[in-house]
C-alpha cells in the first residue's frame, strides 16, 4: 500500500510539474491586472489555414479574421496577426478576447505593423461585452506613418471600455494585408455595472418594430428606456419599462412594440439603476434600403462589360487587388462599360447605390 501511494504521489508531483511547464503555451486563466506582455516567444501558436484562426495565450484569446488565411504567432515578444497571401489574403478584423470570458476596463495597448499595407491607414478599436457591441466603446488611432514603430492606444479617459470581455481592431481601408503584431495589453478591474447583458435584436413584422433584449444579474435595477434615432446620433426617448431591483443568477427577456416608420431607424436601450447610474446596449439598425440586385457580364470579361439591375446615371469605380482606383465610370444607358485598357487579373467594381455602396468582384482575361 505504501509504494502505490508512493507511485501515485510521484506521478501526481510530475504531471503538475508538466502543466507547470505546460502553462504558457495553454493559458485559459483571466488575464491579470496591470500591463501584460508577450515575452514568452513560444512561436507558432496557430497553424496557417483559413480564417478564422485563433490562440490563446496568457489570459487572452486572439483571432484574425481574413479573406483567405491566417496565423498567429508569439516571436520578438509580440503576439504576430498575419494574414495571407496578399493581395487576396485580406486583413479584416481581429478580435482580443479575455480567454475564460471575465470582464475587464481596457486601458490601452501596444501595437506596430510589420507590412506596408497597414502605412497610411487607422485602426477602428470597438468594445464588446457578450457579443454585443457596447455603447461609447469606440476610437480611432492615429495614421499610422511607418512599420516597425509601436504605436500607443490608450482609451483609459474612454467611459465605454471600463466593463468589456473583448475588443477588436479592423483597418480603415480593406486593401490591407500582412502583419500587425500585439506588444502588450493593458486591463484593469472592470467597473461593476448593475444589468449584464445578454442579447439585443430587432426585427420587423406586422408594421411594428419588436425589439427584445434579455439580461441577467440585475443588481439595484431600476427600470429601461427604449430610445430611437433616424441618424444613429440624436436619440429620443419613446418609451420606458421598470424592472426588478435585484436579482441575481435569473435570466429575463424584454420586450417593446413600436409602430414602424419609413426609411431607417436605430434603436439602443438605456439601462438605469436606483443610483441614477446607466449603461447603454449595443446600437441596432432596422428598415435599411435592400441592396440592389446587380448582375455583371461576361464574367470573366475581354473587353466589354454590360451591368443590369443599376439605373443610368450611376456612379461606379474600377479598383484592382490592391484597392487602387483604375478607372471612374458613369453608367449610361448602354449600361456597359469598357474594360479593354485593362490587364488581367481580378478587379472589383464599386457601385454608388442609393442604399450604399456595392462591391461586385470580376476577372479579366
Amino acid at each position: 500500500m505504501f509504494c502505490m501511494k508512493k507511485n501515485f504521489t510521484q506521478s501526481l508531483s510530475k504531471l503538475v510539474c508538466f502543466l507547470f511547464v505546460l502553462g504558457p503555451f495553454f493559458s485559459y486563466a483571466q488575464p491579470a491586472t496591470g500591463t501584460t506582455g508577450f515575452d514568452g516567444n513560444v512561436g507558432v501558436l496557430s497553424g496557417t489555414g483559413l480564417s478564422p484562426q485563433t490562440a490563446t495565450l496568457q489570459g487572452f484569446r486572439f483571432t484574425l479574421y481574413s479573406g483567405n488565411s491566417a496565423q498567429i504567432s508569439n516571436t520578438s515578444s509580440q503576439v504576430n496577426l498575419t494574414s495571407s497571401p496578399e493581395p487576396s489574403g485580406v486583413w479584416q478584423f481581429a478580435s482580443i478576447e479575455t480567454s475564460d470570458g471575465s470582464d475587464m476596463k481596457l486601458q490601452n495597448f501596444t501595437f506596430r505593423v510589420l507590412s506596408p499595407s497597414f502605412v497610411g491607414k487607422n485602426l477602428a478599436v470597438i468594445g464588446y461585452r457578450d457579443g454585443l457591441a457596447v455603447s461609447g466603446a469606440f476610437t480611432i488611432t492615429q495614421v499610422i506613418t511607418a512599420i516597425n514603430t509601436s504605436y500607443n492606444v490608450d482609451v483609459t479617459s474612454v467611459a465605454g471600455f471600463y466593463n468589456v470581455d473583448e475588443f477588436r481592431i479592423q483597418p480603415s481601408a480593406f486593401n490591407t494585408y500582412g502583419t500587425l503584431a500585439i506588444e502588450d495589453i493593458t486591463v484593469d478591474v472592470p467597473l461593476i455595472l448593475p444589468v449584464r447583458w445578454l442579447g439585443f435584436d430587432v426585427k420587423q413584422a406586422k408594421g411594428e418594430h419588436q425589439l427584445q433584449w434579455s439580461t441577467t444579474e440585475e443588481i439595484n435595477h431600476a427600470y429601461f428606456e427604449v430610445e430611437q434615432s433616424s441618424n444613429a446620433k440624436d436619440f429620443k426617448t419613446i418609451g420606458r419599462i421598470s424592472g426588478a431591483a435585484s436579482q441575481v443568477g435569473a435570466m429575463h427577456h424584454w420586450n417593446f412594440n413600436y409602430p414602424a416608420g419609413k426609411g431607417v431607424y436605430f434603436y439602443r436601450i438605456r439601462q438605469v439603476d436606483r443610483d441614477g447610474r446607466f449603461q447603454y446596449s449595443g446600437t441596432r439598425k432596422i428598415g435599411e434600403v435592400a441592396a440592389a440586385s446587380i448582375t455583371v457580364y461576361p464574367n470573366p470579361v475581354v473587353n466589354e462589360l454590360r451591368i443590369s439591375g443599376v439605373a443610368a446615371g450611376t456612379k461606379l469605380q474600377v479598383l484592382d487587388g490592391s484597392g487602387r482606383i483604375v478607372s471612374q465610370h458613369v453608367l449610361t444607358s448602354r449600361s456597359a462599360i469598357n474594360l479593354a485598357g485593362l490587364p488581367a487579373g481580378r478587379y472589383g467594381v464599386l457601385f454608388q447605390m442609393p442604399a450604399g455602396k456595392q462591391v461586385t468582384w470580376i476577372y479579366k482575361n
